[in-house]
């Protein structure tokens, strides 16, 4: 993980998060997606992950936790037009801006914006230390195609 975000219990409804370890400018990159991030180019391939996890660890929250830091993401020009993709370091624990209300009840307030396949993820403002990082899914989830995958 980067020594830009730390993980922290944030409560709530969201459970667990990120902060900032540091100051840190507009345009910065916080963190990249690492060799811990898993994509699955089908839908089978990733059930077949799944229940693997469940026989190998006697923890069943495993496997739900997994699926729960699971996303689907447009590949931009991949071998398969989506993937179900899984990020297994703390770079899981980005919480979306929106978590707790609708857009129409909040401020739009995402610190953090990643793109591309890689997912680079940088500072769209400024942002103090200890100040929550917070993304906008919709920059790197499709949420419409978990049935393009099979799922």
């Amino acid at each position: 993980m980067s020594k830009n975000a730390i993980p922290y219990p944030s409560g709530g409804e969201k459970g667990r998060g990120l902060k900032a370890a540091r100051d840190i400018k507009e345009g910065e990159v916080i963190f990249k997606s690492t060799n811990n991030t898993i994509i699955f180019n089908d839908g089978h391939t990733l059930r077949k992950f799944l229940f693997a996890m469940n026989d190998r660890f006697s923890d069943p929250g495993m496997v739900c936790d997994i699926l729960i830091w699971a996303w689907v993401q447009d590949m931009e020009g991949g071998a398969t037009p989506f993937a179900g993709v899984v990020d297994l370091d703390n770079g899981n624990l980005l919480n979306d801006w929106g978590l707790g209300g609708s857009y129409e009840e909040q401020d739009y307030s995402a610190n953090i914006r990643c793109k591309g396949a890689a997912l680079s993820c940088y500072a769209s403002k400024d942002i103090i230390e200890g100040e929550e990082l917070l993304g906008d899914y919709s920059d790197f989830v499709s949420y419409h195609a978990w049935a393009d995958l099979g799922l």
